[in-house]
């Protein structure tokens, strides 16, 4: 917390656009159960223009599509 308050981090979130595209996503991928925190690193990847994510969750990131296409490379995972 005393990074945040120091501004050493900055903490993203979702317009109200971007929740609707989350929506969308959860309902493509329904078996995977994925919640907000998930849905919502998909959808800052793809605002960040980016397919690289740190994460150890492999199981709900590896058959995720990101939203420009490709593959999410997983890091530490896929150095």
């Amino acid at each position: 917390m005393q990074d945040l308050a120091e501004g050493r981090f900055i903490v993203e979130s979702l317009t109200p656009d971007e929740h609707s595209v989350a929506l969308m996503i959860q309902d493509r991928y329904l078996d995977l159960d994925l919640g907000l925190a998930d849905l919502s690193v998909i959808v800052l990847a793809h605002r960040h223009r980016t397919r690289r994510l740190l994460t150890f969750d492999e199981r709900d990131f590896r058959p995720v599509t990101p939203l420009a296409g490709g593959s999410f490379t997983l890091l530490p995972a896929d150095l």
